[in-house]
């Protein structure tokens, strides 16, 4: 798959699920956490500008061009570490990979915390590059046999639905309440409401 990097970067920054996906990861991190790695970067930078110490980048195609981030430009299933990160992120990725189970379990092996990103019930003719659609929660769950701790629900401007799951250990209360206020459902036609909300409520608990 040859994609446009700068343009799809454009793109997607702009949509609702990127930017929940932000919300999420700033209130995840603090200094307690201390490393971070993202999976399938492709470009796109959500982690660069979190107060983790130690940022990774794994990609087969494009890992983060970023002085605060070490990147390896190589297949996940070939990456080694002895770190148990913090935090492990994969956007829009899991999709594209045909061993999908495997590849979950290599991403909830590599750290405490996982957060993760998919097309929720897409037609499996919308991206011939994919090659695990439709996926749904039950898909979801065959993968990676747990429940998330949290789950939202993104419909964007490009009127396809995506699902987020972020699983945890050891989670604070006060992160918990945090999370558990960004509405579950999400459109774009709605997201100065709920961003307006969500700033509001940062100002209150912290």
């Amino acid at each position: 798959m040859i994609l446009n990097y700068p343009e799809y970067k454009q793109k997607h920054k702009d949509y609702l699920y990127y930017k929940i996906l932000t919300k999420i990861l700033t209130i995840l991190s603090d200094e307690k956490q201390n490393s971070i790695i993202d999976v399938g970067s492709k470009g796109m930078d959500l982690i660069s500008e979190l107060p983790q110490k130690i940022k990774y980048s794994v990609c087969l195609t494009k890992p983060l061009d970023s002085q605060k981030v070490k990147s390896f430009k190589m297949d996940f299933f070939d990456f080694k570490s002895n770190i148990k990160f913090d935090i492990v992120t994969c956007f829009q990725v899991i999709e594209h990979v045909k061993k999908a189970k495997d590849f979950i379990q290599k991403l909830q092996n590599t750290g405490d915390n996982l957060l993760i990103s998919l097309p929720y019930k897409w037609d499996k003719n919308i991206c011939k590059y994919h090659y695990q659609d439709p996926i749904d929660e039950n898909k979801i769950f065959s993968w990676t046999k747990r429940k998330p701790t949290f789950t939202w629900y993104c419909k964007d401007k490009d009127h396809l639905n995506r699902i987020i799951c972020l699983y945890t250990k050891n989670l604070s209360l006060k992160k918990y309440l945090l999370l558990k206020l960004i509405p579950k459902r999400n459109s774009f036609y709605k997201k100065r409401n709920i961003l307006s909300r969500f700033r509001l409520l940062l100002l209150f608990f912290t």
